[in-house]
């Protein structure tokens, strides 16, 4: 702990229970069009660096790559974290969650690479077509869109820097009690965790000092949901 700044530390894995897909272009003419006006620039050029070579010619949405590993942006958690925090907010009643979690939490390291049993992974499964549907003014239109899919089981391991902040009058502070009951957000959708792209990915969560005394363990998988799911 920084004892000036008051910073704690902890470590988080989360284990996937069911396919997780890519969420970015492919083709970094369009990656670097798309997000022009998001992101800084030189962070948009960095992870374009960091798309595969050999899928840049489709019309696919990939994961990147770490030195030559699969893996997902920092930025990823902690959007999770803001949607879960504005989903949860009359239960742990922090107000202005999303720009306490700007501010007080940082995600380490910056891409998340993928592993599976242990071993980090340096492909993809393979990819994955799902239809997409929309209304439109002249009718429903249906399309198809494919993405790189991993496959179960695979896992990402995180830490969690967080600047603890005092609780007030209005709104409780942002702490790591708190920053778990977000990441047990997917607990009331069946332990489902939102990947960007919206393709729900299951997933049960490593406690760094074991799970809270109010959560069973499951005597098979360590799953904190009480029982394995179907």
């Amino acid at each position: 702990m920084n004892s000036k700044l008051n910073i704690q530390q902890r470590t988080y894995r989360l284990h996937g229970l069911t396919r997780i897909l890519g969420s970015q272009p492919a083709d970094p003419d369009v990656r670097t069009t798309f997000l022009a006006s998001m992101i800084n620039p030189e962070k948009a050029e960095e992870e374009a660096k960091k798309l595969p070579l050999d899928q840049q010619k489709r019309n696919l949405t990939v994961f990147l790559r770490d030195d030559g590993c699969v893996c997902i942006c920092d930025y990823v958690i902690k959007g999770f974290l803001k949607e879960a925090i504005r989903v949860l907010k009359s239960q742990v009643k922090v107000a202005n969650g999303a720009s306490k979690i700007d501010n007080q939490v940082l995600i380490t390291p910056a891409y998340l690479v993928f592993t599976r049993e242990g071993e980090e992974l340096d492909v993809a499964d393979g990819d994955f077509e799902l239809p997409l549907r929309a209304m439109t003014m002249q009718g429903p239109r249906v399309s198809v869109t494919a993405s790189e899919v991993i496959d179960t089981p695979w896992e990402l391991t995180f830490t969690i820097a967080l600047l603890e902040g005092e609780k007030t009058a209005r709104s409780e502070a942002l702490t790591f009690e708190v920053i778990e009951t977000l990441l047990s957000y997917p607990d009331f959708p069946g332990m489902r965790w939102r990947s960007v792209r919206g393709h729900l990915s299951c997933m049960r969560l490593w406690w760094p000092r074991g799970p809270p005394a109010s959560r069973a363990l499951c005597a098979r998988c360590s799953w904190t949901g009480g029982s394995c799911p179907p």
